[in-house]
């Protein structure tokens, strides 16, 4: 197998263990909305969980992206060859 697939599969690898992991720290929050602090810290760990989940994102944004301009590069890289070879 190519190293160039196997960077690719390895990307995928990682986009799926960010969802995975975005996906246990969102089952944690708190589905309700608390304005006063009377429950010892909830608004603390709302907003915690909430800025965890924005990094998250932004980090799962940021893989998909390079993981497709890669992915089209490695398709454009066998297109090329393979209208070079003349097997097209």
């Amino acid at each position: 197998m190519p190293i160039s697939l196997m960077g690719l599969i390895a990307l995928v690898a990682a986009i799926a263990i960010v969802i995975g992991y975005r996906k246990m720290v969102a089952n944690s929050v708190d589905e309700f909305v608390h304005v006063a602090d009377d429950s010892g810290g909830t608004v603390a760990k709302q907003e915690s969980v909430a800025n965890k989940l924005g990094q998250l994102d932004r980090i799962l944004t940021i893989l998909i992206v390079v993981t497709v301009v890669y992915g089209l590069a490695v398709l454009g890289l066998y297109g090329y060859q393979a209208f070079n070879s003349g097997t097209v």
